[in-house]
């Protein structure tokens, strides 16, 4: 027997809120103008943004999405609509009036390097970065400056290196974290599990204290060589070198010892 599901797309706020959402149900005999002229993923998207009401619709939004939906067509739309849009890209849907690298030779290059050209008639800027692969991302809003620093675990070097990063590449990084810190959260509260934001954010400290923390190997005279643990020991201790727990009641902490 094989497996089966329902696709849905979801229109959310950065905090999880949902807007609107539409479930896939393949192609469309109604919306095939829509559909030819957008694809079929972008299509529901659009969808879902037109069913706003007039007065909704004049406010400034910025979307962001993956590469499933991004397309210089979208871009467009979004950007006559007063809105911005940014989202990864495949690299068959960027148009050849972009003059960039391909793949194969950028990845000869440096981590961190980026190159992002710009259509003026459209004022859409794509941008290709290299990481261990090429990343590849579109928006009609945003610029490549200012950069900001990317830490990267470097196997050659066998050490986290720092590299540069285009601040578009950057704003869609910290939304999707936001986004899916908050899904998870949504899914352990529909399992019945009742916490609040607070709770939940400490259980994943937790969760990454007890799984890259050091603990000691035994009784003895401490080692001299170097321990490196993966979480800063600033994170794992107070000011006074006590480990953090939680207390009794909510909201506050206390330490060990005192």
């Amino acid at each position: 027997m094989k497996e089966f599901g329902y696709k849905v797309w979801c229109l959310t706020f950065v905090q999880g809120y949902l807007v609107n959402f539409s479930i896939y149900q393949g192609k469309s005999r109604s919306n095939t103008v829509c559909e030819n002229y957008f694809g079929k993923a972008t299509a529901s998207l659009i969808q879902m943004i037109e069913r706003f009401s007039a007065e909704i619709r004049t406010l400034p939004f910025e979307f962001f999405f993956g590469n499933l939906f991004t397309g210089l067509n979208l871009l467009s739309f979004l950007r006559d609509q007063d809105c911005g849009g940014t989202g990864t890209m495949r690299n068959n849907r960027i148009s050849k009036s972009f003059p960039m690298t391909s793949n194969s030779i950028l990845l000869k290059k440096e981590r961190g390097h980026h190159e992002s050209p710009i259509v003026k008639e459209d004022g859409v800027t794509v941008s290709k970065w290299v990481d261990n692969s090429v990343v590849s991302i579109a928006t009609n809003w945003l610029g490549v400056e200012p950069q900001s620093t990317a830490k990267l675990n470097s196997q050659e070097e066998k050490r986290i290196i720092q590299v540069q990063r285009p601040i578009l590449l950057t704003s869609i990084v910290r939304k999707c974290m936001v986004l899916t810190i908050w899904n998870k959260m949504q899914l352990a509260r529909s399992s019945g599990k009742k916490s609040t934001w607070l709770e939940f954010r400490r259980e994943i400290v937790q969760v990454y204290l007890s799984r890259f923390a050091n603990p000691s190997k035994g009784l003895g005279r401490p080692s001299n060589s170097s321990n490196k643990s993966r979480i800063p020991e600033q994170v794992r201790f107070d000011c006074l070198n006590h480990p953090v727990k939680k207390y009794e009641k909510k909201d506050v902490l206390e330490k060990d010892g005192s």
